[in-house]
């Protein structure tokens, strides 16, 4: 099977994407779990700081996409030679996820967020996926960071999807 799929003049590489149900989840220790964000500490009702968890997808020519897990905060390790760093090989959007007058959780635009991401990976030489599967990802991120989200109708939790080239 072709490793690209043409539909219609467009060209895809998902055809082997990451599966949300195939997500490995690892979480933080409580013990070291930072402390939540306070409304005075937040900047035009978003919140300075990062969540506890951070979810990463692997990707390499050969294998396609690997499993997707949700970990505990941490650096990256990049190898000096990473095309991120040489060829700016990156592109990132930005959501919003936010709480309703009825307190629950909603998550905004994401679907356009992640379609504009794939249009910019195909430009970047950068492999795209299937965004209901990144949707899911998405959701299950923000249930387990839920009281990461301001209770506050005019704050929002801010997440930053990127991607970059690192072979």
């Amino acid at each position: 099977m072709d490793r690209l799929q043409q539909q219609g003049s467009r060209f895809q590489s998902y055809q082997a994407t990451f599966k949300a149900s195939d997500v490995e989840v690892n979480l933080v220790d409580p013990i070291q779990a930072k402390p939540k964000p306070r409304k005075e500490d937040l900047v035009r009702g978003i919140s300075k700081g990062f969540t506890d968890h951070m979810l990463e997808i692997e990707w390499n020519e050969d294998d396609g996409w690997g499993k997707p897990k949700i970990s505990p905060y941490h650096n990256l390790q990049l190898s000096p030679a990473a095309k991120v760093l040489h060829y700016s090989q990156e592109l990132f959007e930005g959501t919003k996820v936010f709480r309703g007058k009825d307190g629950k959780i909603r998550l905004f635009r994401h679907e356009m967020n992640f379609e504009r991401m794939n249009r910019t990976a195909e430009r970047s030489a950068l492999p795209t996926f299937d965004c209901l599967e990144m949707k899911e990802l998405l959701r299950k991120l923000v249930s387990i960071e839920q009281e990461w989200v301001p209770h506050s109708e005019d704050s929002s939790l801010y997440i930053r999807p990127a991607l970059i080239g690192t072979e």
